[in-house]
């Protein structure tokens, strides 16, 4: 009987032991962070201003995110880009967004890229005259 209890008392120590190690564990200590890949990006508009050409070169290994927002903060939109891939070529209508300024955000998590786009509406152009004496 002695060596039941005996048992028993071990197997409710260790169980306690292993709960409170994995409660300690996961309370007081941060999550470790996801490698960031390195990244490059390239933004262009297209010659008939209704394009936006989005290049994004990355390393292997970590996540980037890409997100356009508008001046309010409203997220237009969203491409994560996952860990396997090394390049992303995106194009986005914009001949839908309304006049004013929007912002591009590419980040790893680490550090972010923030380019800022303006929406313009060109001036009327005026006629050319020309006056002519004979």
């Amino acid at each position: 009987m002695k060596t039941l209890t005996n048992s028993l008392l071990f197997a409710l120590m260790l169980s306690a032991f292993t709960v409170s190690s994995t409660v300690s564990a996961s309370a007081g200590v941060p999550k470790q962070p996801h490698r960031a890949a390195a990244y490059q990006i390239g933004v262009y508009g297209s010659l008939d201003g209704t394009k936006l050409n989005i290049a994004v070169d990355k390393q292997r290994g970590g996540w980037v995110d890409v997100v356009l927002k508008d001046d309010k903060g409203v997220v237009l939109f969203r491409q994560l880009i996952r860990k396997a891939d090394v390049t992303y070529r995106g194009k986005l209508d914009v001949s839908a967004l309304t006049v004013g300024d929007y912002h591009l955000e590419v980040s790893n998590g680490q550090e972010t890229t923030v380019r800022t786009l303006s929406i313009t509406t060109p001036a009327p152009a005026l006629p050319a005259r020309t006056i002519a004496l004979l």
